[in-house]
Formats: structure tokens, sequence, C-alpha cells
């Protein structure tokens, strides 16, 4: 599988390595039920200080680290490919590619997607680096990595780090060095052209997204940067027999009223925010983002983790064949930045 782009028209599901259901037999059962259903990829989240940042998520901390559940679900599937959204440059770069290519070594080549992104300034604060520029600190941070992966006795001189003759094994594939930037705004549309190959925005709406894929032809064209070879949106995902009885679990209610009182919801309207209903909406909604641009759909499950097998089963059995028959039916993908204005 090439994780530079994940094939247009794949599909994954956020993993629960946190919150109130997370478990030693969640965890595996979870990565080995995705994969024998024909989930594309399981995405994970990395925190150096683990918070519920919004207020309709659980209140409960449990969080088991991103490195160590990318390692169990590794040991444990063959295919499936497993990205970082995001992965955090809050351990010492050294570190971070010791970590990454070891997971790549273990899981086998093409596997691993490593997604970035720069957190928030608070959680920074907490570990001791909250004088740093934290763009500035990332762009040194891939530097050194890309580095590491790519040669042997290697010295550097930076603001914020600086080391001597330092050579690493195991060694990634090429592929794991095309990564992806995670974030919705412009400035990670930014972030995403100027150093990765792919942008993997979340919670983000139709209006909003069509306009970052517009900025994105601008900005790669600005900066003479091909175009990026993978989109990949994630949206909370409701399944239910009917959109009202989608809204009724406690979470997603939470969710809703927090963007109505933001003035991003009307009524059950959220603009692709929540996607939620009966599989032929899901699907439909999914299907406007793929038109939009987005080249990989993933389904935020967080607020129905009590009810996994149940979602893995829907989307086995309903909506991703409906989804791969659509696309498979078109006579071309929508190139990336193709949105309708």
């Amino acid at each position: 599988m090439d994780s530079s782009r994940i094939a247009p028209g794949t599909y994954g599901v956020t993993f629960p390595h946190f919150a109130e259901h997370t478990s030693r037999n969640m965890i595996l059962h979870a990565a080995q039920s995705a994969e024998a259903a024909g989930i594309d990829a399981v995405w994970f989240r990395d925190h150096a200080v683990y918070t519920a940042g919004n207020k309709w998520e659980s209140r409960d901390l449990t969080f088991v680290d991103s490195v160590v559940a990318l390692s169990a679900v590794a040991a444990v599937t063959e295919r499936i490919a497993l990205g970082t959204a995001a992965f955090i440059p809050q351990r010492h770069p050294i570190e971070s590619a010791r970590v990454l290519s070891g997971i790549d070594f273990l899981a086998g080549p093409g596997r691993l997607i490593v997604g970035w992104g720069l957190s928030g300034a608070r959680k920074f604060d907490a570990i001791g680096l909250s004088d740093w520029d934290r763009e500035a600190m990332w762009v040194e941070h891939i530097d050194i990595v890309r580095k590491l992966w790519s040669g042997d006795h290697v010295t550097y001189k930076g603001k914020y780090w600086q080391f001597e003759d330092v050579t690493m094994y195991p060694k990634p594939a090429e592929d794991l060095r095309r990564w992806w930037y995670c974030g919705g705004s412009l400035a990670a549309v930014r972030r995403a052209i100027q150093h990765a190959q792919g942008w993997g925005p979340s919670n983000i709406e139709h209006t909003v997204f069509r306009k970052r894929m517009r900025s994105m032809k601008r900005l790669a064209a600005e900066n003479g940067k091909p175009l990026l070879s993978a989109v990949g949106i994630r949206a909370v995902v409701s399944p239910a027999a009917t959109v009202e009885k989608a809204f009724e679990r406690p979470m997603v209610r939470k969710y809703l009223a927090e963007l109505t009182e933001a003035g991003r919801a009307s009524g059950y309207d959220a603009d692709g925010l929540i996607i939620a209903g009966p599989p032929e909406k899901i699907i439909d909604e999914i299907k406007r983002y793929h038109e939009e641009g987005a080249t990989h759909f993933v389904f935020e499950l967080r607020t129905h983790y009590e009810a996994w097998d149940e979602c893995i089963r829907l989307m086995q059995n309903e909506i991703l064949p409906e989804l791969r028959k659509w696309r498979a039916g078109r006579s071309a993908a929508p190139a990336v930045g193709a949105a309708a204005p």
C-alpha cells in the first residue's frame, strides 16, 4: 500500500485507544476486526498531555500512547494501513525518527502513514517548550528526521537541536518519508503544500473544505509545487435507522449543540461536520466530499466506540461496497483540487 497517498477511494476509521472504551482487548479486537472487514486504514491520535479538548468529548482521560498502540496493532495485523492524525513534534527528533522507523519495520513497509500536526500551545507549555516557535521547531524537527532516515553519521546544528555523528537503523522505505500534514486551517494547507504530500483535515464543513481546496491549488501554483497526492478528510459519523435517532446519542447531541451555539449548524444540518442517519444518507455525504476533492475518508467513530462491532459491520456490509461500486463506475476520479465553487 502506498502510504504517501492511500489510493483514491479508500476508507479509514479513528482508533479507540483513548477514553472509557479502550482496553487491551478493545485495542486488539478493534485492529483485527477492522482489517477483517476490509477497512483500509486505522488512525491514531498523539498527545504529550491528553485532555478532552472539546465540551462534547468524554471526560475520561485514559490514553494509550500512540506509539504503544501503533506497535500493538502492527503486531496483530498484516495489511491495514496505520495512520497518525496527528503525530506531534513533542519528542526529541532523534526519538521520533527511531520510533517511527521502528513501527514501519515491525508493521512492514508501506503501512505506516505519518500525519504531522502542531497541537495546542498549552500542551507544549506542559513539557517545557512554551517559548519555542512551534512551526519553526517542527520544520527543524522533520528536517532532522529526513536526514537520519536518508544518511549515516549525521551532524546537525540548528536553533533547537544540535548533535554530532548519529547513525540510525533500520531506515524506513522511501514511502514513509512522504508524509501528511493534519489540520483544517489555511495555515495547515500551506504547511502541507510546503512540506508534505498529503493533507488531513478533520471536522471541516463542506463549504470550508471547498474553500481550502481552492486555496490548495493557489498555494501550489504560487510555490511551484504539485497538488497534493492525498487528501484524507475525517468527519463524525453517526449511523442509525433515521437522522433523528442518529442524534439521540449523548455525544452526538452535545457536539451538535456546540456547533449550533457557534453558528456552524442549523437543526440537524451540520454541513458535513456530522454525517448522521441511515446508510444511504451517510453514503451521499461521503460522495460529496469525494466530489469536492477528498481521496480518502475517515469515519470518526469516537461517539460510537461502545458500538464498534455494529458500526464496522455496517461499513463492511452496506456503506463501503456502495461507495466502492460508485467510484468504480466513474470514468475517472476527480483531480485533487477540482472542487466545485
